[in-house]
C-alpha cells in the first residue's frame, strides 16, 4: 500500500516545503516524472530572502535537487497559491 501512495504522490506530496541543493526553499506543486523529482517553485534564495515571485525549478538538475523536506511550521514566507500553481501548468 505504501508503494502505491508513493507512486501516486511521489516522496514529496504537493504542498510540502523542501530544501534544494542550491540552498533555496521551495514548495512542491506537482509530482514529477519520478518520486524524487517533484515540480517545485522556489520561494527564497539560499540566504532566506524571499523572491518577489516564486521561481519554477527543475529538481532533475543537480543544483536544484531536493535534499530534504522542511517542516511547514518553520516556513515564514507567504505566497499566493493561484500564482504559484499557474507557473507549472
Amino acid at each position: 500500500m505504501t508503494a502505491a501512495i508513493v507512486k501516486e504522490t511521489g516522496l514529496y506530496p504537493p504542498g510540502t516545503y523542501v530544501k534544494l541543493a542550491s540552498g533555496e526553499l521551495a514548495v512542491v506543486v506537482r509530482r514529477g516524472p519520478c518520486a524524487t523529482t517533484p515540480q517545485v517553485c522556489s520561494l527564497t534564495d539560499a540566504t532566506g530572502l524571499a523572491f518577489t515571485q516564486p521561481l519554477a525549478r527543475d529538481t532533475g538538475r543537480l543544483q536544484h535537487k531536493v535534499l530534504a523536506a522542511v517542516p511547514a511550521d518553520s516556513v515564514r514566507v507567504r505566497f499566493e497559491r493561484e500564482r504559484l500553481f499557474a507557473l507549472v501548468r
